[in-house]
């Protein structure tokens, strides 16, 4: 039957998949891991064409999965650490249409050269490249919209937390960022927190309260304002 084959074929790609994430974690030459993340994106985007991927759990992938409560978005993320402290972020997003078919978008991480993220709304193309730990569902005015956790390292001193808001445009096209956030009295797209990677930083979603729970974020002394390597939690808590 054609779902057996195609079951055949996902469990092939992810085991070329899981070779080549370990081929990665090997390698330290910034050139050799680029050609191995290009195969890795490339082979990842193959696999995810496949009939039955979006329900396939892909457990030996070491790649970030999450879907939505609604059963309509699944997004896949990975990162490649460089020596030099930077990572590159890699992911896609499939959607589920009306008529069940599955559309993938591929993101292409722009978080390196954006500038004023909290401002913008970005295309997948733009994508302000996260590792995406959860997805909190919106409805409003019948419009749906996703609720985005992520976590990125912007090198080896600093690591950021990120809110961002997925919405599908009737055309199918994918959008991060809305002006949806009040912050000191200015609309923001997003929510960007940077903190020392030294710290860790709770950003979680809280279904009884119906909130975004997160710590509050301050500078070890008061001369280190703005210099976020010496951020982290001030056991202080913020809730949206």
């Amino acid at each position: 039957s054609v779902m057996a084959f195609s079951q055949a074929s996902l469990s092939e790609n992810e085991k070329r998949i899981a070779f080549l994430f370990s081929q990665l974690k090997q390698k330290e030459d910034a050139t050799f891991k680029q050609a191995i993340a290009d195969s890795l994106r490339i082979t990842v985007k193959e696999t995810l064409s496949l009939p039955g991927a979006f329900e396939y759990p892909f457990t030996a992938a070491p790649m970030g999965k999450i879907t939505s409560s609604d059963n309509r978005i699944r997004i896949y993320t990975w990162n490649v650490p460089y020596m030099d402290g930077n990572s590159d972020y890699f992911g896609f997003v499939q959607v589920k249409q009306d008529d069940k078919t599955i559309a993938l978008t591929e993101l292409q991480d722009k978080s390196r050269e954006v500038t004023a993220p909290e401002t913008l709304s970005l295309p997948a193309s733009q994508w302000f490249g996260m590792l995406v730990y959860d997805i909190v569902l919106r409805k409003s005015a019948g419009l749906t919209s996703y609720t985005l956790l992520g976590f990125a390292n912007e090198d080896f001193f600093v690591s950021r937390k990120t809110v961002d808001i997925l919405t599908i445009d009737p055309q199918g096209m994918l959008w991060f960022g809305k002006p949806v956030f009040r912050v000191h009295g200015k609309v923001q797209s997003r929510l960007i927190f940077r903190y020392s990677s030294k710290a860790r930083m709770s950003l979680v979603w809280n279904e009884k309260q119906n909130m975004i729970i997160f710590d509050h974020l301050s500078p070890s002394k008061p001369q280190y304002q703005g210099n976020f390597q010496y951020y982290g939690p001030d056991l202080s808590f913020d809730a949206l």
